[in-house]
């Protein structure tokens, strides 16, 4: 966690304290499925904004990953609560694509209200969003995420460049990356940011409960 918060006011005129968490990363060599899908549900229960990155693309596998979730967070709240886990329009889970590589897309942030000013096509419908043309598994995967998320968007990021990939040189990185760093940070931290409950409950019970059942 970012040593200190970075404190703003909204458009309420609350005054909000904004902190900045990092987990490890999933699928790796050290921990097993349970512990990735433990570490990701704890981590959707703390935040009002969850920011979920991967590389050059959406792999189905990332969004069963998803699902997999989804079934942890009901064990933390209960199957018949479950379906108004998106009762806050505040919350927002983002998934940011480090390194898109899709020639027919603009780089930027996506939702289902907005595109980059010169995109054609809305890359987060062409990833998350459910069709009857999809096989009945892909279909179910998307609507059960959206059914647990009403906020998600899409940010694609451009790479940074050789300089920095290869020799670590970061006062020479890609001019349109840091442009997009910069408007991706603006974005976050303008955000709406809602307190953190689940169905009235207060989060630290959720995670205990979480942690318990693990």
């Amino acid at each position: 966690m970012w040593s200190e918060p970075f404190f703003r006011t909204d458009e309420e005129g609350r005054k909000i304290a904004i902190l900045l968490m990092d987990t490890q990363g999933t699928f790796d060599e050290h921990t097993t499925l349970t512990q990735n899908a433990t570490v990701f549900a704890i981590s959707s229960l703390l935040s009002s904004v969850l920011i979920f990155n991967v590389m050059k693309t959406v792999g189905e596998d990332t969004l069963q990953f998803f699902d997999l979730f989804s079934n942890y967070a009901k064990l933390a709240i209960g199957n018949d609560k479950a379906s108004n886990l998106k009762d806050n329009d505040d919350e927002a889970l983002i998934i940011l694509i480090r390194d898109m590589d899709f020639p027919d897309y603009e780089y930027g942030y996506y939702d289902d209200r907005l595109s980059p000013p010169k995109a054609e096509k809305n890359l987060k419908a062409f990833f998350l969003d459910p069709s009857d043309t999809q096989p009945d598994e892909v279909r179910l995967t998307r609507e059960h995420i959206s059914g647990m998320h009403r906020n998600i968007g899409l940010y694609a990021m451009p790479e940074p460049g050789k300089q920095l990939t290869r020799y670590n040189n970061v006062e020479k990185m890609d001019e349109d990356f840091v442009w997009h760093l910069e408007e991706f940070v603006k974005l976050m931290m303008t955000k709406k940011q809602a307190c953190k409950r689940i169905c009235g409950k207060k989060v630290l019970n959720l995670t205990r409960t979480l942690l318990k059942k693990n």
